[in-house]
């Protein structure tokens, strides 16, 4: 009788741990899509900073900038370019 309480509570105590395992697992598989407010704040202290980057480079390394910052900006659509075409012509 002894022997199979002390099993029964080896084994109880052997499961515990995995059911918790199983439970936190769950809990971290939910998809983070939004930012919380310190990453929003981070984000916006970031772009400031990197906005105000040319003001402390040297004359002679503008032109880096710009070219490097030039590439990461998104292209505007080809349908924007058009528009503004047509409103010069007439």
């Amino acid at each position: 009788m002894k022997a199979t309480a002390l099993a029964l509570a080896f084994a109880v105590a052997l499961t515990v741990p995995a059911a918790a395992q199983a439970t936190k697992s769950k809990k971290a598989a939910k998809p983070a899509d939004t930012m919380s407010e310190a990453q929003k704040t981070n984000d916006a202290s970031w772009r400031i900073v990197k906005g105000s980057l040319p003001i402390f480079l040297p004359t002679w390394s503008l032109p880096i900038y710009m070219q490097l910052d030039k590439d990461q900006t998104p292209a505007e659509p080809k349908k924007a370019k058009a528009r503004k075409a047509k409103a010069t012509k007439q």
